[in-house]
């Protein structure tokens, strides 16, 4: 296989509702979705969506990274697409990844799905050889004003969801924590996301308060280079203490270990560089004894929405599943399949070729920015 084109576009959509955490209010996504095609005609697609406050890079940065750096190492190379892991492994090391994680995520899952539709098998069978059909995600729960508050909780209950992530770091939170508890009842599974909001010493005292509500885990308590608070913290509450923006990298990963500073790793796909060393940090997790979850960046489409799911199907025990989140954020999305979580949060595995998706390529072309061939 010789990949002939890339085309890069920045898809910049409203949310239908802000979406606020203590980090920060996001009223608009802006992903960027990559398209290669082979000599063939074949194509794959892929999406990073940059984040500044988690990983340090921004947009601007990710596509001049893609323009000047990382798609010329692709353009125009032959290999076969048995060995498509093989490819990205060899020309993105670390520091690379490290540098423009969201940009390394695109490229990695376009190079996957074009591999899988030419193998026709689906991106899942190059992570690994475990395969799971159920898959239970999660409800996330924002900061927003109680009427809003209320309409997600009763989505939640029609939807009977049993895994529910409330955003927290706001005046106000036992009073939101306190109403969700209360409204879909003790049988859930509650967990919180701080978002690095809190002081290692408020972070006790805040959880030590919320443990009535019988809280299963805190998401990200203290800022992100707390290494040590995380590790206070965790010997300190009852609940797990999951590390998000605190695990980027590998080296994020054995600082993490050594230093035992959290019960478990939020794994998502574009801040970590992609499915592959996605799957690296779970494995060095489940070497230590440490927890995974699935995460997602906030306003994912569906391109990343179905790259999650092939990675939820090929990776056993994680203990929750976040994403699939488009339609319930976005006016649209830029797949056909509608990938929402149904009763129970039930979600179907993908198992077409690649990433098991049909791309609108009419929606992406407005937000055209360059082709390199």
């Amino acid at each position: 296989m010789l990949i002939k084109k890339a085309s890069v576009y920045l898809v910049k959509w409203q949310f239908t509702l802000p979406v606020q955490h203590s980090l920060a209010t996001n009223i608009a996504t802006e992903n960027i979705i990559l398209k290669i095609v082979d000599e063939h005609g074949n194509t794959g697609y892929g999406e990073g969506v940059p984040r500044s406050y988690v990983t340090g890079e921004t947009v601007a940065n990710s596509i001049e990274a893609l323009k000047k750096e990382i798609l010329p190492l692709i353009i125009n190379r032959r290999f076969d697409p048995a060995n498509a892991l093989s490819l990205i492994n060899n020309l993105f090391h670390d520091e690379k990844i490290d540098k423009n994680p969201s940009a390394i995520c695109a490229v990695e899952t376009a190079i996957l799905d074009i591999a899988g539709k030419i193998l026709k098998k689906p991106v899942s069978d190059f992570l690994s050889n475990y395969f799971s059909d159920d898959l239970i995600y999660s409800a996330i729960i924002p900061v927003t004003e109680t009427d809003k508050l209320q309409m997600i909780i009763s989505l939640v209950r029609d939807l009977k969801i049993t895994n529910v992530k409330v955003k927290v770091g706001h005046e106000g939170d036992n009073e939101m924590v306190a109403m969700v508890r209360n409204e879909l009842g003790y049988e859930i599974d509650l967990r919180i996301d701080v978002n690095g909001a809190w002081s290692p010493n408020e972070s006790i005292k805040k959880i030590q308060s919320l443990e009535k509500y019988r809280i299963s885990s805190v998401e990200q308590p203290v800022e992100k280079n707390d290494i040590k608070g995380l590790a206070k913290v965790t010997s300190s509450v009852k609940p797990k203490v999951i590390a998000d923006e605190s695990l980027c990298t590998p080296s994020d990963a054995i600082s993490l270990i050594n230093t035992k500073a959290v019960s478990g790793f939020n794994l998502r796909l574009s801040k970590c560089g992609g499915l592959s060393r996605a799957s690296r940090l779970f494995k060095m997790a489940k070497e230590a004894g440490v927890l995974c979850q699935l995460g997602c960046q906030v306003g994912e489409l569906g391109i990343l929405s179905a790259a999650g799911r092939h990675f939820a199907s090929s990776h056993p025990n994680l203990i929750h599943l976040e994403g699939s989140l488009t339609r319930f954020f976005l006016p649209k999305d830029i797949i056909k399949e509608d990938l929402r979580p149904v009763l129970k949060g039930s979600a179907p595995p993908l198992t077409g070729p690649g990433l098991g998706v049909t791309v609108i390529d009419s929606l992406l072309q407005d937000s055209h920015l360059f082709t390199i061939s």
